[in-house]
């Protein structure tokens, strides 16, 4: 077997079966690899265009849903390292791990961010 990454398995997935299921919510809700690769690329871009470089930590404080999985797919694709972090965890905590790793983008929510960017700028 040869070694692969999740970004080349996503993107030959997406070529080869746009339209499999490559996620169920609880609810149901289908999202196929195509979509899920879209919102990859777009993620990517986006971290690209804020100045992420090969390499570079990326925080993820987020609850678990698609858009977690396109964040870490996207992280991934532009040559970034995810660090997820429990977004139940306590800011302190959360920020202690963000530090620590020298992450240079953080991702989350705007009720997990603020008291976040307070233990941070502590």
């Amino acid at each position: 077997m040869t070694p692969t990454t999740l970004q080349l398995v996503l993107l030959e997935a997406a070529r080869d079966t746009p339209d499999g299921v490559a996620i169920v919510e609880t609810d149901d809700t289908r999202f196929s690899f195509g979509m899920l690769s879209s919102l990859a690329s777009r993620v990517a871009a986006m971290l690209r265009h804020l100045g992420l470089r090969n390499g570079d930590r990326v925080g993820i404080v987020l609850p678990k849903s698609v858009d977690t999985v396109a964040i870490v797919c996207g992280v991934l694709q532009a040559g970034g390292v995810y660090v997820p972090v429990d977004p139940l965890a306590p800011a302190a905590r959360a920020a202690l791990i963000l530090a620590d790793c020298s992450a240079r983008l953080i991702l989350t929510t705007s009720a997990i961010g603020v008291p976040l960017r307070r233990e941070l700028s502590c």
